[in-house]
């Protein structure tokens, strides 16, 4: 539990399967926090899940004025496919971030 958020608003993901690399492996558990729950700013950097037609995916946001590119925890150099892009002022967004990762950790 993060006690900077509410703790109704926080929940677990577990990593199915494949890795996020450099920060979490298949198994390990994403502590995240619902962001139709608690409002808080999308910055650069930040790990967020996201929704996509059908998918839920984990994405690195890159942060530019307006424009917010979510791009694989995989690094640099993914293909351009891979990326996705959502303008905040468009009405019908690509994807909707719909959490905030706050640590991956393993159970024990």
């Amino acid at each position: 539990m993060d006690l900077r958020f509410p703790s109704d608003a926080q929940f677990d993901l577990i990593v199915a399967d494949g890795s996020l690399t450099g920060f979490a492996s298949a198994g390990d558990r994403l502590r995240c926090f619902d962001l139709a729950l608690f409002a808080a700013p999308i910055e650069d950097g930040d790990i967020v899940v996201a929704e996509r037609a059908s998918e839920t995916l984990t994405r690195r946001v890159r942060r530019l004025g307006a424009r917010i590119e979510l791009w694989p925890l995989s690094g640099a150099g993914a293909p351009e496919g891979q990326v996705i892009v959502i303008h905040e002022d468009a009405v019908s967004p690509s994807a909707k971030i719909i959490a905030k990762v706050l640590l991956a950790y393993r159970l024990a």
